[in-house]
């Protein structure tokens, strides 16, 4: 699992085959890759060589469909059962300096209403 990430689009869903299209033409590795998709809307793609993994974690951010997936290296603590990617944790750490977030607007994060994030405070 070393070289695989986890993605996942935060707007509408797309087919698997559809999705393994894009990023094929999107990020034209070097060796093939191994898409699968798994629960809640992620997917993990594991690559065959460090070149191919470095790049896609580095040369972002691609846009599938009109939409920046999220894109991030597995680790032992992934689940596919949180309902947002660690992205979204960040962004309420970051919004807790600050203050108690006590609810982000998930429109916004999906991009349905633009591409600032809302957040609100106590």
């Amino acid at each position: 699992m070393e070289l695989t990430v986890v993605i996942k689009l935060l707007g509408r869903n797309i087919g698997y085959n559809t999705l393994h299209n894009r990023i094929t033409s999107l990020w034209k590795p070097i060796s093939s890759f191994h898409l699968m998709d798994i629960e809640n809307g992620y997917y993990l793609v594991r690559f065959l060589n460090r070149t191919d993994f470095d790049r896609v974690l580095t040369q972002g951010p691609w846009i599938i469909f009109g939409q920046y997936p999220i894109v991030q290296p597995w680790t032992k603590e992934f689940s596919p059962m949180q309902p947002y990617p660690s992205v979204v944790l960040i962004v309420e750490a970051i919004g807790g300096l600050v203050g108690k977030v006590v609810k982000l607007d998930l429109q916004t994060d999906n991009r349905s209403r633009g591409r600032l994030l809302a957040l609100r405070f106590t």
